[in-house]
């Protein structure tokens, strides 16, 4: 058995949801990710404690295993190396009212986010890689 199907599976019995609203589930768990993401920058921009973090990472796992589709894959993991490139770019330098340091730390924390989603997916990709042989 496929292994996004395995937990998908297991997710839906646990938590009594159809499969028809997993894809509703993504994207509401997407949806909340990028809004706290953000809300945790502005909240407070110079660092990111265990709680806030932890639920990224929690939402960012539940992306993975819901939301992305075998076609999606690709697309989503050069996004995914896309966004923690950018992470990369010194966003410090605007200095009008701290916006770059708020900038950085919302893709700091979207970084966050979407790590595990990332790692789910790219999981997913090599072991049906492996398991076609």
């Amino acid at each position: 058995m496929n292994l996004k199907k395995y937990l998908i599976k297991k997710i839906t019995k646990r938590y009594l949801i159809r499969r028809k609203n997993t894809r509703l589930v993504g994207k509401i768990a997407f949806f909340v990710g990028v809004f706290l993401a953000i809300l945790f920058a502005i909240i407070d921009y110079k660092r990111l404690t265990l709680k806030p973090g932890l639920t990224l990472i929690f939402i960012g796992i539940i992306i993975g295993i819901v939301n992305i589709r075998l076609k999606e894959r690709e697309s989503f993991l050069i996004a995914a190396i896309a966004l923690f490139l950018i992470r990369t770019a010194n966003l410090q330098f605007i200095v009008w009212y701290n916006i770059g340091n708020y900038i950085s730390s919302i893709i700091n924390n979207l970084v966050i986010l979407i790590a595990p989603a990332a790692l789910v997916v790219a999981l997913e990709s090599i072991y049906s890689l492996a398991s076609e042989r």
